[in-house]
């Protein structure tokens, strides 16, 4: 066997590795060798390639329709181009903008050697593709019919460059950055250790998986990759970079930079090294050099803190001060990151922002506008007139793109707008002015702000401004129409009972829109209109809601479940068995979040007393099958849904539900835990003979978790243990619940402090007197609802307090009118 017969072995024997990363390493590096694929070999590796298409793990799938497109040549010759863009096609629809775009790039390479009975076919989804959802799929989906143009049907033509020029008027928002892929390849023949080669590896396969740009996606792969790597491993590979940044090559001193920044959250004993280090390199002479900085600077301001995050904010203003137009645009991009804005800088923060708005750029001038849009929760109150002053002559900018802007910030402000009536009118006449804009993007953005605006539009302008996006809704840009469909819900507020009527039935014929980007947001609004649906049309609003749960894509399927459920309250009684019965035909649809919305609406439905009770069991046994599901939200609506649920639960099956739930306290998603823990509170008088100690222990444990809404949950379900908490765990029951009573947060300190009260037979008697010190000492508390908690938590514990703490306590029982007695207010 030959050298390269053992590796190509190899990478097929990896392809079925237990690690996602690995299979997908594997597929990429069998694209990478392209022809050199023995001839013998050829036929097994195109099939295995197209196989881990259907991969569970989105980052396979990424590398597969990526590989496709690597293996074209070879495909096209062993006669499976059908399977191959059979198998694109599939991957088209994903749910990942990431796998949507990588198939819509490979379609392009593809070309003339698409199977000529598939051509259409592919130029049509193409086509479709430029209307994706997701910016990034639109701009790809616009390249690739460029390159398709050899294979497009005649009769398509003209349709196409229709569809050409309409993109055109899309501008892109936010800073270009060049892909994090580029950089780590800048840098990884420069490491030679095999196992920070490896994360080098799966560095690269992360930056190539859709959202990598986006620091918080990129922080959270990274921090699941932290903890399989050992310390010592992931120090090494950050000095190893720190070195590089000192190469005299201006573009592997810039690619390390960059990679640094990225990277931060994987190696947190770093930090401060590598801020010091990109500060310092903000300063060098190389324009390249700065403007990787500057990228890097942002990526860091999410680790840094207090003095070291002031210093980062300090350099980045101080680059928006550059000569250099392309260090200015990163910098000021940059500045839009900043989450926790200090006090100190604040205003500087702000000032430099607005002078901003005059730079001779357009782009840094739109980035600036941009950022009062990113930041408008903390703008300045005495800044606020100045921005707005600022931004209405900007509205008549020549540049469509910063009138765009504008509009968007106009509406980012809507919770800030002045109190003098004449200016909110003045600013709201704006955004109305500018969905007449001629530019799409301008037209578009108008339309979003007007949905934002919400009841801050003067009562003369509502009526006037529904109507107007009424008339958008029917625009001939779906782009607009998506738009004008979501604003209409958002304003559900405003609209008056004259044109009720005339709303619904528009967003009712916007349901039957060609484009799925337009049915979804018309399926999200009639969800938010419960309140001012005419009676006389309720079934047909319900009727295609569900007819709507079995559309072709799954984001008009996934507004439509969840807007069922939201429908809930108006609802004919005659419609139960139907609804029922569609809402149990996608309860296992392919999409996560169809399945997510149909498990919420049963809740929302049996809250309504709308699940018939011949199948209300089967409706339990058949949410409760999800719990194992592989998205984190599903198994959230499983744990809350199934406690909605709970007197469905039949004999036969508590054994398991319980038993799944306590599974569930231990998964990996804070919002499956915290469910499953106020489930299990809800299930305690159901809970089997032997389990007891397992179902107090999941609770227990969470009582320590890092998210405190988790720690509420496990609190109050705490306070249920009175009948089965074992003998054993009394005292440990009592010490969570002791420091829980000092949470940082009151909702926390509230839910514990009540759960004490209700355990009086629980608490052991040498625990008498610490826990009544602490109920006294939560009855000062800062948060009124803890105060009145504790109060009558103290009231209910009455009979335990000690006699050297009588007169302790006696003002707090006074103050609750409790009697010698131990009658007093009711609970």
């Amino acid at each position: 066997m030959t050298e390269i017969h053992a590796y190509v072995n190899k990478l097929l024997k990896s392809i079925d590795d237990e690690d996602e990363y690995v299979r997908a390493a594997s597929a990429r590096s069998l694209g990478e060798l392209r022809k050199e694929i023995p001839f013998d070999m050829r036929r097994t590796v195109v099939k295995r390639v197209i196989d881990s298409g259907d991969d569970k793990k989105n980052v396979v799938k990424h590398a597969a329709a990526i590989t496709i497109g690597q293996l074209k040549d070879v495909i096209f010759r062993e006669g499976m181009m059908s399977d191959a863009t059979g198998r694109l096609m599939e991957l088209s629809r994903d749910r990942e903008w990431g796998i949507r775009g990588a198939s819509v790039i490979t379609f392009g390479e593809l070309g003339e050697r698409i199977p000529i009975s598939m051509k259409a076919k592919v130029v049509k989804r193409v086509l479709n593709l430029t209307k994706d959802v997701n910016q990034n799929v639109r701009s790809f989906a616009a390249v690739s019919l460029g390159n398709l143009k050899d294979i497009v049907p005649s009769h398509m033509m003209k349709e196409i460059v229709k569809r050409l020029l309409s993109i055109s008027e899309e501008e892109l928002v936010g800073y270009p950055r060049k892909y994090a892929s580029v950089s780590i390849s800048e840098i990884k023949g420069l490491i030679d250790e095999e196992e920070q080669e490896k994360i080098i590896n799966k560095l690269l396969l992360l930056s190539e998986k859709e959202n990598w740009t986006d620091s918080k996606t990129a922080e959270k792969s990274l921090v699941l990759m932290r903890d399989k790597v050992p310390e010592q491993t992931r120090s090494e590979l950050a000095k190893n970079l720190l070195k590089i940044t000192r190469n005299e090559r201006e573009t592997l001193k810039s690619s390390s930079a960059e990679l640094l920044g990225i990277i931060a959250a994987f190696v947190p004993e770093k930090i401060e090294e590598i801020i010091e280090r990109i500060i310092e390199l903000s300063d060098a002479s190389e324009e390249g050099v700065r403007v990787s900085a500057a990228l890097a600077l942002g990526d860091l301001l999410s680790y840094s803190k207090n003095f070291t995050h002031l210093k980062i904010i300090n350099k980045l203003l101080a680059l928006t001060h550059d000569q250099k137009v392309e260090v200015r645009r990163p910098a000021t991009y940059a500045l839009g990151n900043i989450t926790e804005i200090d006090d100190r800088v604040k205003n500087v923060l702000f000032g430099r922002i607005i002078a901003l708005f005059d730079d001779g750029d357009w782009y840094v001038k739109n980035l600036a506008i941009q950022n009062i849009n990113k930041l408008s929760l903390s703008v300045p109150g005495r800044q606020l007139k100045i921005i707005i002053d600022k931004l209405i002559p900007l509205s008549r900018n020549s540049d469509k793109t910063i009138r765009g802007s504008v509009a968007q910030t106009l509406g980012s402000l809507k919770n800030m707008l002045p109190k003098d009536a004449a200016l909110r009118k003045e600013v709201v006449g704006i955004v109305f002015g500018l969905s007449e804009d001629a530019g799409l993007g301008v037209k578009a953005s108008a339309v979003w702000a007007l949905g934002e605006l919400k009841d801050s539009i003067p009562y003369d302008m509502r009526k006037k401004v529904i109507s107007r996006l009424l008339d958008l809704s029917s625009y001939y840009s779906w782009y607009v129409r998506m738009h004008a469909a979501k604003s209409l819900g958002k304003l559900s507020v405003i609209i008056s009972k004259e044109i009720e009527g005339k709303v619904v039935k528009r967003l009712l014929i916007s349901t039957d829109d060609i484009e799925g980007s337009v049915r979804s947001p018309a399926a999200w609004s009639l969800g938010e209109l419960d309140g001012i649906i005419p009676k006389e049309m309720r079934r047909r609003v319900i009727d295609r809601l569900l007819e709507m749960s079995r559309d072709e894509e799954w984001i008009v399927r996934g507004s439509a479940v969840w807007s069922v459920g939201k429908l809930s309250d108006i609802m004919p009684k005659d419609m139960k068995n139907r609804i029922v019965e569609d809402l149990l035909g996608v309860i296992d649809d392919e999409d996560w979040n169809v399945r997510s919305g149909s498990i919420w609406a049963f809740g929302k439905l049996e809250d309504r007393d709308m699940i018939p009770k011949d199948i209300k069991g089967k409706v339990a046994e058949k949410v409760f099958a999800a719990y194992k599901d592989e998205e984190g939200a599903v198994r959230g609506h499983v744990a809350l849904t199934i406690g909605k649920l709970r007197d469905a639960v039949s004999d036969e099956v508590i054994d398991k539900v319980i038993a799944g739930l306590i599974e569930l306290t231990y998964d990996i998603d804070w919002n499956v835990r915290g469910p499953a823990a106020l489930t299990l509170g809800k299930f305690i008088d159901r809970v089997p003979k032997g389990t007891e100690e397992e179902v107090s222990k999941s609770l227990l444990k969470l009582t320590g978790d890092v998210e405190w809404t988790v720690r509420h949950s496990a609190a109050w379900a705490q306070g249920q243990l009175r009948t089965i908490i074992p003998r054993d765990l009394k005292e440990e029951l009592a010490d969570s619940l002791l420091k829980l009573a000092g949470d940082d947060d009151w909702s926390v300190r509230d839910a514990a402090v009540r759960a004490l009260g209700g355990l009086i037979l629980v608490i052991p008697k040498n625990k008498n007197k610490i826990v009544i010190m602490a109920v006294i000492k939560l009855c000062g508390d800062r948060n009124g609802t803890v105060r009145d908690s504790a109060k009558h938590a103290l009231k209910k514990l009455k009979s335990i307090i000690p006699r050297d703490m009588e007169d302790v306590s006696e003002k707090y029982l006074r103050s609750i009118g409790v009697n010698e007695e131990g009658s007093g207010v009711r609970d």
